[in-house]
């Protein structure tokens, strides 16, 4: 469990981003590592709190990121090159902590029969060293088990890890070509072979497998997977929805979130059935979807889309809020919520993170922009500091109010 501030101070001089609002020059008090006030005009007595003074920066909430797979990438940055875990937890941590991400959800694939670092072999001590990992980290982590729901082995690993409370959201995928990611065959072996370097006959005979799977027994994969989620009261989440028809079968089996819809149609089918839509913030910094699917912004600017994460890019969620504020005419508050108030509702998280609220926990960053590229100077987690750009020291407002100083 990470420590909380036992200071009572203050950070002044900046633009609060608060769920409704943008208080201009205002403040914000943190007692414990809790949220006290926001306010505009301190009063005599909290003049002399020890303070950090903003400099007129953007003070946002803790971004919290429900799907990002790049610690994948970080254990496995060339085929069959792995790198140990923890250097791998170090390096990702830093990139998300000076993105303003306080909250993560590492995405790890069970698939025992998949390419690269997906297979179970190895996944399930993933998932153990994070767990061992975790509470030593600057930010939170957690664990976002992704079920291939082509895969009986990788069924029964992941229902006793979810039994065990080492996963904190299961996601539903299902890869297979002729629907959702890869409606083409060619479109599945293209990226396979890219990703991966394998031929393209190892490709399609093992597309054939997981097409007879497919037909025969996935549904009752994910009937038993979902029993598990349920019973321990985690969030399960559908993963490349394409058509209505898909949405309506997850959510009748307790699927709250539908994450990466490829088309408008399932984006909108799944927010009328009241489950949470979520994009990938590379959609919106790029301008469109790698596969020449549903564009992000689009759905976002519709009102079917409410959550945004880092998917493939650790720092895609800081640069997707800016672009849709700066380009795309979105409040900023609004766009901040997508990546911290909307995710902690869609985990019923509400009542503790996401938002710049008094009473909730003290998790910020404060944000500058540079030519219109925004950049983190300070992160805090729990009312302690996590980050500074200045010179990259982890201290805490603690630690400094101790020593009899000031923070400028």
């Amino acid at each position: 469990m990470m420590r909380r501030g036992q200071e009572r101070w203050m950070v002044r001089n900046v633009h609060v981003v608060a769920p409704n609002e943008v208080v201009h020059g205002g403040y914000v008090v943190i007692r414990d590592g809790t949220i006290e006030h926001v306010g505009t005009v301190p009063g005599r007595a909290e003049a002399l709190l020890p303070s950090v003074d903003g400099q007129g920066c953007w003070l946002l909430p803790g971004f919290i990121d429900l799907h990002n797979d790049a610690i994948e990438k970080e254990i496995e940055p060339r085929p069959n090159a792995f790198i140990p875990v923890d250097i791998a937890f170090l390096s990702l941590e830093h990139r998300l902590v000076c993105h303003g991400v306080t909250s993560i959800y590492h995405s790890l694939s069970f698939a025992s029969n998949e390419f690269g670092i997906r297979s179970l072999d190895r996944v399930e001590a993933i998932v153990r060293e994070l767990q061992r990992l975790g509470p030593s980290g600057r930010i939170r982590h957690l664990i976002h088990g992704r079920y291939e729901i082509t895969d009986e082995s990788a069924c029964g690993v992941l229902a006793s890890l979810i039994d065990e409370g080492c996963i904190h959201l299961l996601s539903l995928m299902d890869h297979t070509p002729g629907q959702g990611q890869f409606r083409k065959l060619e479109d599945y072996v293209h990226f396979i072979s890219a990703t991966y370097q394998r031929d393209h006959e190892e490709i399609v005979a093992f597309v054939g497998e997981k097409q007879s799977i497919r037909e025969a027994a996935s549904l009752k994969y994910i009937d038993r997977l979902t029993r598990s989620a349920k019973t321990v009261g985690i969030p399960i989440a559908s993963h490349d929805d394409d058509t209505a028809r898909k949405v309506h079968v997850m959510h009748e089996r307790g699927v709250t979130l539908s994450e990466f819809p490829v088309t408008m149609e399932a984006a909108r089918a799944a927010t009328a059935c009241g489950m949470a839509v979520m994009m990938g913030a590379p959609n919106v910094v790029r301008g469109g979807s790698t596969s020449n699917h549903l564009k992000a912004a689009d759905a976002i600017l519709d009102g079917v889309a409410q959550i945004l994460c880092s998917d493939y890019m650790p720092s895609s969620m800081l640069h997707a809020v800016f672009t849709l504020y700066l380009k795309q005419g979105m409040c900023l508050y609004e766009a901040v919520n997508l990546a911290s108030l909307h995710p902690a509702r869609a985990l019923g998280l509400e009542a503790e993170v996401g938002s710049i609220t008094p009473g909730k926990i003290a998790d910020f960053s404060l944000v500058r922009l540079h030519q219109e590229t925004p950049m983190v100077e300070r992160a805090f987690v729990n009312g302690n500091q996590v980050f500074y750009a200045g010179d990259r020291v982890h201290s805490s407002v603690a630690d400094s109010v101790r020593k009899g100083s000031v923070l400028m």
